[in-house]
């Protein structure tokens, strides 16, 4: 998700022995790398406010939120343990950890930051069509790779509005399961974008608790 809390811890805990892909994996390549290369260089402005559950072997259910803004190039992440901010053009951010105080900045944090996190740990990819979905009709693409299968729902305009990550060894048990709660086109107020914005948090309250069945 990709630094996006425990999406990161997700894909740190169940990254293992590579397993590869099916041979018979659906979709086409070229579609699925157009597909998440948008998500990296949309220059739309939204605010995307997601809500997560993360089943990890041994332990409870964790359920939390998450948000993303955007605008132009400029893009934030939020999560209870995160706030990133980063220049997906320039390949540059700085990512603040509230559990330990410290920041770190460099271009593999705006890889994992901005849109679908792609590197040379990702062995096969697939576009699964289109879908509708509530905010619209999205492309579903899926990563294989690190021992995690991913799964991403993108709007026309690149939003990322759905995820699921699961154990390449397992891939019928999703260990982590993220879906959209609100997707605005306005955002929260000032510089969110500034590295001195990592201060504070700019999400309100009404989009970390969880959302109503």
């Amino acid at each position: 998700m990709t630094l996006r809390g425990w999406a990161l811890a997700a894909a740190l805990v169940l990254s293992g022995p590579a397993i590869a892909a099916p041979s018979d994996a659906p979709g086409d390549t070229a579609r699925a790398k157009a597909v998440i290369t948008r998500t990296k260089t949309t220059g739309t402005t939204y605010a995307v406010y997601t809500w997560t559950v993360i089943r990890l072997k041994g332990a409870e259910p964790v359920e939390e939120w998450s948000a993303e803004f955007n605008s132009g190039k400029l893009h934030r992440v939020e999560t209870p343990r995160d706030r990133v901010v980063a220049n997906c053009q320039r390949k540059t951010a700085a990512h603040y950890s509230l559990t330990d105080g410290t920041t770190k900045s460099g271009a593999a944090i705006a890889n994992t930051a901005c849109g679908i996190a792609y590197d040379d740990a990702i062995r096969q990819i697939a576009w699964l069509g289109k879908h509708p979905s509530p905010w619209g009709e999205v492309d579903r693409v899926r990563l294989w790779g690190a021992g995690l299968i991913r799964t991403y729902d993108v709007t026309k305009a690149g939003v990322i509005v759905s995820s699921t990550f699961a154990p390449e060894d397992n891939p019928g048990k999703a260990m982590l399961e993220m879906r959209t709660v609100a997707l605005e086109k306005r955002l929260p107020k000032g510089a969110i974008f500034s590295r001195a914005s990592l201060a504070r948090s700019v999400v309100a309250m009404k989009f970390t608790l969880p959302p109503r069945p």
